[in-house]
């Protein structure tokens, strides 16, 4: 990760790494809850 005039040490480039995962992965199941895919999934798996 690189900041503008700055140097990160490795602990925080690495810190700043998770979160910026999470912070991108997150709405990933929020998204398919509102679109009702998880609803979906448990209707075809209780028969």
């Amino acid at each position: 990760m690189m900041l503008p005039g700055r140097n990160v040490t490795p602990p925080w480039s690495r810190a700043l790494e998770v979160a910026e995962a999470a912070v991108l992965l997150c709405p990933v199941p929020l998204r398919l809850g509102a679109l009702g895919v998880y609803a979906a999934a448990r209707a075809l798996t209780s028969g």
